[in-house]
């Protein structure tokens, strides 16, 4: 081999060295564009389902505040006739069986309940549906 072309395989050679550490340099730049991409998505994930388990939490508490009221007055037998001729007044007059519930401080199944005898007994004796 001579000097020229010696001097030209070294000039080849750095060339494809400095291609190298350039492609290496990007695709490292590359993969540090997605990890970050990746690392925020995570992270909105996370939030996301944060915010998800806190309305659980919430739903659960609620529902067990109901089921304790509606316990409690089981036990102390709030639906008593009284009682059910306000909630039947209630409904009649248009009020929702959730409101009517809440405001006399009885479990919306029974109010719906109310509802539906109140509906029964509305209707004429020979529409009533037979035992």
């Amino acid at each position: 081999m001579n000097s020229d072309s010696g001097w030209l395989i070294s000039v080849f050679g750095l060339a494809i060295a400095m291609t190298s550490l350039w492609m290496l340099s990007r695709a490292r730049a590359l993969w540090q564009r997605d990890a970050t991409e990746l690392r925020s998505q995570v992270e909105q994930v996370q939030a996301s389902c944060g915010q998800e388990v806190g309305q659980l939490r919430e739903a659960l508490n609620a529902l067990e505040t109901g089921m304790s009221g509606a316990q409690e007055a089981l036990r102390a037998g709030r639906l008593n006739l009284s009682v059910r001729s306000q909630a039947l007044q209630m409904l009649r007059s248009g009020s929702a069986p959730e409101t009517v519930a809440s405001s006399l401080g009885i479990a919306a199944s029974e109010a719906r309940l109310l509802t539906r005898v109140g509906q029964v007994l509305a209707l004429p004796p020979e529409s009533h549906p037979r035992v």
